[in-house]
């Protein structure tokens, strides 16, 4: 069994990034917002730990479209990951070491 810890402070919601809410426009902008700091990789990562926690709820409950968000979401960021040129591609997986190197300076 794998354990995942979370993170005490969502980092996401800084950005104005949350699952229960339903405006595409709103999550996607916040999202944007937070790959200028994180990296899209990152973000797969963590959207995908988010979904993770919500699978398996019943059809049609609150859970349960929080999990659709989640993957939703994380596919949106993985063809945005995808659609990069390799110049921008090098400059996100900086974002993400830059990133790194802050968090264990801390």
């Amino acid at each position: 069994m794998i354990r995942i810890r979370l993170s005490p402070t969502p980092t996401l919601a800084k950005y104005g990034y949350h699952l229960v809410e339903s405006d595409v426009r709103v999550r996607r902008a916040a999202l944007k917002k937070a790959m200028r700091e994180y990296g899209t990789g990152y973000l797969v990562r963590k959207i995908n730990v988010l979904g993770i926690y919500r699978k398996g709820a019943k059809p049609g409950t609150r859970l349960w479209n929080q999990w659709r968000r989640a993957v939703r979401d994380k596919e949106w960021l993985q063809k945005q990951r995808a659609a990069m040129t390799p110049v921008e591609l090098e400059r996100d997986r900086q974002r993400y070491r830059d990133f790194r190197l802050r968090k264990n300076t801390l």
